[in-house]
């Protein structure tokens, strides 16, 4: 019960995440890419009666400065398609774009002395995944079996990643993602290159 209540919960959160979203989207296209096309239309027609009353210097000035706004407006709406559907969450997927994430924001925001990193977190025992495990839907034993440290990762240990990040002893950490997997991605490339981790038959 205490399972589906979450998963409700996470469900109407989704929802209204997508709504101030799209929210967030139309008032952004109205207030900028919208007022500044319109502007150049203005601008556009202003041209054309400097050049109808011979005032040719005017409408060039006036047509330079509608071509600046129109390409600040392109770059606006470029910047707009890559932040909805970024190119290295196409080709790579998601934990990728992530980090890439990560990273730019990193960048653009260690002048203002703001670091950012990220947790990229392996199977954590909440709720959820116990109800799994205790329905019988996941093998905890297999998934234990699946990292270097044979052990359950728990919330605490995930806050306990975040706390650190968010300290001096931190301080000069900025743009990484932090495992905190019980050696996960260890694994995997193990298996990978060397062959199957012994016992492990997969969840």
């Amino acid at each position: 019960m205490a399972f589906e209540e979450s998963e409700r919960a996470l469900a109407d959160r989704l929802i209204t995440a997508e709504q101030d979203e799209r929210r967030r989207l139309a008032l952004f296209l109205h207030d900028g890419p919208v007022q500044s096309l319109s502007g150049i239309a203005l601008m556009l027609d202003a041209v054309t009666h400097a050049i109808d009353d011979e005032r040719l210097v005017d409408a060039k000035r006036i047509l330079e400065s509608a071509l600046e706004r129109h390409r600040e407006t392109i770059q606006s709406l470029r910047d707009l398609s890559f932040n909805l559907e970024p190119v290295v969450l196409r080709d790579q997927g998601f934990a990728p774009a992530v980090r890439a994430l990560t990273e730019l924001l990193a960048v653009e925001y260690g002048p203002h002395r703001i670091r950012v990193n990220g947790i990229a977190p392996t199977f954590t025992m909440t709720p959820p995944l116990l109800a799994k495990i205790a329905a019988g839907e996941r093998d905890e034993a297999a998934i234990r079996r699946a990292h270097a440290l044979d052990m359950r990762v728990t919330p605490e240990h995930i806050a306990d990643a975040i706390l650190f990040l968010l300290s001096e002893q931190a301080a000069a950490i900025t743009g990484h993602m932090l495992p905190v997997d019980a050696g996960w991605l260890a694994a995997q490339t193990y298996r990978h290159f060397v062959g199957p981790v012994e016992g492990y038959q997969g969840f």
